[in-house]
């Protein structure tokens, strides 16, 4: 998010050429949530959040090596892709995590999670302060993610309650009518990305 004016300038974007880019990652993350919700019955949500956390942040490269505006939406796309598989598998296992410790503490993951975000944002504005080129910026984030992921693989236990069920059918795993509670929090849900993405895409 702080390198999108460097994007914008590097590739000659305009304003719609840059909307259309940052829509297909949110379309690459809607494009995989049917693919997460059948990963989830033939993998563990612990293989889930470790190679889709490899993925992610190798998703990060082609982003940085893009030229063309085509590439770059693409890329974009890949890389929302990833990162929805990521969030599903990290949230599946903080869900499992919680039932094995027997205390709440999936609050404390969103807090961590916040915490890295504005981390985040704050060195990534020291970077296009010092104007890095996304390549030296984006390779540099990979990198920690991968070393960091590597690192801790050993710390993200299985549990018995996330065995794949290897059984279940097809039709068991496409998409369902939702029920209202479940819309009513897909509407807010809607609101609330809108207002974050409009923020950080545009501000």
């Amino acid at each position: 998010v702080a390198r999108i004016p460097a994007f914008r300038d590097n590739l000659q974007l305009s304003h719609d050429q840059l909307g259309l880019a940052l829509l297909l990652g949110g379309i690459g993350a809607i494009a995989a949530f049917p693919l997460a919700r059948w990963l989830q019955t033939v993998r563990t949500s612990r293989w889930m959040t470790y190679w889709m956390g490899l993925l992610n942040a190798l998703a990060l490269l082609p982003i940085a090596l893009s030229t063309r505006v085509e590439v770059l939406m693409l890329s974009l796309f890949a890389w929302g892709f990833s990162t929805a598989l990521m969030d599903v598998g990290m949230n599946t296992h903080s869900v499992k995590v919680e039932r094995f410790a027997g205390r709440a503490v999936i609050s404390i993951f969103h807090a961590f999670f916040s915490l890295g975000g504005l981390v985040g944002a704050v060195l990534g504005a020291l970077a296009a302060q010092l104007a890095w080129s996304p390549l030296l910026h984006f390779g540099l984030v990979a990198l920690c993610s991968v070393v960091g992921l590597v690192a801790l693989r050993g710390q993200l236990h299985s549990y018995p309650i996330e065995a794949p069920q290897h059984t279940r059918t097809a039709s068991q795993w496409m998409p369902q009518r939702p029920s209202g509670i479940v819309l009513l929090l897909g509407c807010l849900m809607l609101c609330s990305f809108m207002t974050e993405g409009a923020i950080a895409d545009w501000g």
